[in-house]
Parts: structure tokens; sequence; C-alpha cells
């Protein structure tokens, strides 16, 4: 015969059909639900300092394109720049936000 579930674990289990790791990536995420709950949210003083600091950024752009501009900078030039400054804060980003550096096959 079969045994009863003992721990509210094996109740879950039971009664879902699926067992502890399925029920991990049940919400279309490859993060355990766990580790999300863990994380917890981010605090919405922090969202709204990172959106000024977006806005100024561009705001700061355009101010920056036109003086460049304005002293005969090849645009392409500018823009290459541009590029390769933006690379430098995303890859630092990515590497302070725990992400891993991986080279696509």
């Amino acid at each position: 015969p079969p045994r009863a579930p003992t721990t509210g674990e094996e109740r879950k289990e039971e009664k879902s059909g699926l067992n502890a790791d399925e029920r991990h990536f049940e919400m279309g995420t490859d993060t355990p639900l766990l580790e999300r709950q863990q994380r917890g949210h981010t605090p919405l003083g922090h969202v709204v300092l990172l959106l000024v600091i977006v806005q100024i950024t561009f705001a700061g752009n355009s101010v920056v394109a036109k003086a460049a501009l304005d002293k005969s900078v090849d645009p392409i030039v500018f823009s290459f720049l541009r590029d390769v400054g933006a690379t430098v804060i995303l890859l630092c980003a990515a590497r302070l936000g725990g992400a891993p550096f991986a080279v696509p096959p």
C-alpha cells in the first residue's frame, strides 16, 4: 500500500504532482523559488534613484554630444567612444550584479 505523506512538503508534492526541484521552476524562471523569496524586492527609493541617474545620463549625453560636434569631432569617432564607454559601464554593472561573464558558443 502507498504510504501517506508525512511532511507538508510531501503533501504539496503529491497535490501539485511536481517534486520540489520541478516546483522551483514552475513560475517560468530559472531562479529557484526559495532564492527569489530570500532576495526580496528592490526598495522603491533605489528604483527611483536609478531612474533619475538614467535620465541625467541621457541629458548629459546631449550636452556632451553638442559640445563635441561643435568642435568638429568626427561623429563616427564620437559614436565609437560612446559605445566603448557604455560597454565598460555595462560590464561593470553586470559584474557588480553577480552575473558571470560567459562567451556564447
